[in-house]
């Protein structure tokens, strides 16, 4: 940005010393101030023809004389300022054709700089997703491997929970069966207690009368024994 901003300034600068050195169009031939003298009265009268005599004063005549001397000094300055111009006119021509030239240059530098950068951009841009890519290939075999390791366990829990079901189903009927069968063995344990307690109230019924049969056999026995004993 710098430097073309420089180059813009050299060129209006360039303009405007232009247009102020070779502004008009119409330029009339150039005599040399030192030929001025050398000119002739037939020189001057084939382009100004005139038929009167012009008569002056000496005052006038050395005032004309010392105009023209300041005016072919003035002249001459103006030349040499004008060739002076026309140098750095020149000198300016060629930095600014050195300044362009350093610009197109630096142009080309930059222009290659960023076309290098930007190759080294995408060659990295390139190798990020290719890897991007690797690791994308790779989370998909992985997610897809848990897929089928979730699924096969899935599969796998859902017989065992079958499995487990079954198993809790006979658990139950066994426990529904033992729980049968163990009322039926109270029931029974019941009954044969009802039974041994009415065979224990017949046992003891019995054997108070065996102990009342025994105890009157021995009367009869002793009532026996008496009445032998009196015969």
């Amino acid at each position: 940005m710098g430097s073309k901003r420089v180059t813009d300034y050299l060129r209006e600068t360039l303009s405007n010393m232009s247009s102020m050195l070779f502004g008009s169009d119409d330029v009339s031939e150039e005599i040399e101030i030192n030929e001025i003298d050398t000119l002739t009265t037939q020189d001057w009268s084939k382009d100004n023809e005139c038929n009167e005599t012009v008569v002056l004063r000496r005052a006038d005549y050395d005032n004309i004389c010392s105009e023209l001397s300041l005016a072919r000094a003035q002249a001459n300055s103006y030349r040499i300022k004008e060739r002076e111009y026309k140098k750095e006119l020149e000198e300016m021509n060629n930095t600014l054709s050195y300044f362009l030239t350093k610009e197109d240059e630096n142009k080309t530098v930059i222009l290659e700089d960023m076309k290098h950068r930007r190759n080294e951009g995408s060659i990295c841009l390139q190798n990020d997703i290719d890897r991007l890519r690797a690791a994308e290939l790779r989370l998909k075999s992985h997610i897809k491997a848990l897929k089928r390791d979730l699924f096969e366990a899935e599969n796998k829990s859902e017989a065992f929970k079958e499995t487990a079901l079954q198993d809790i189903e006979k658990l139950k009927e066994e426990a529904q069966a033992l729980k049968e069968d163990l009322e039926k063995e109270k029931k029974n344990n019941q009954r044969l207690v009802t039974s041994m307690a009415r065979l224990e109230d017949t046992i003891g019924k019995r054997s108070e009368e065996c102990v009342e049969l025994v105890e009157y056999c021995k009367l009869l026995l002793n009532r026996t024994t008496k009445e032998n004993v009196v015969d």
